[in-house]
């Protein structure tokens, strides 16, 4: 069983990557260092919650589905191998870092990532 505030505390790190990446403040590079699989490593599927783990699920359901989308359509889909023999695997869905930032803003612009935190830094 979860804690609510230190699953507040988790989504409230991992949101602040985010937040640090999009403002410039870390490389692309640290960002995948420090986010470590966020999304998978913090079992945010729901995949071992219990009952009262997935009605906090739910209260958090927007930032879920930001690192969701983090996870599933930046982190798990980026290519670090060589440009110049990378064509089989753009062809089969992956990107390339250059176009991560590119990226990340689209997914971005549909949440209010600094209305995320400040909800999760208040105290309830």
């Amino acid at each position: 069983m979860l804690d609510e505030k230190e699953f507040k505390k988790i989504l409230l790190n991992g949101t602040r990557l985010i937040q640090r990446l999009i403002r410039n403040e870390i490389t692309l590079e640290n960002f995948i260092k420090n986010y470590n699989n966020f999304y998978y490593y913090n079992a945010l599927d729901g995949h071992e919650a219990d009952k009262h783990d997935k009605k906090l699920f739910g209260k958090f359901s927007d930032l879920l589905q930001l690192h969701k989308e983090i996870q599933t359509n930046l982190i798990d889909r980026l290519y670090f191998g060589d440009e110049t023999n990378s064509s089989q695997y753009l062809t089969a869905g992956r990107i390339l870092p250059k176009h991560a930032g590119e990226i990340i803003k689209n997914i971005v612009n549909n949440y209010d990532v600094d209305g995320l935190i400040k909800s999760l830094s208040e105290k309830k």
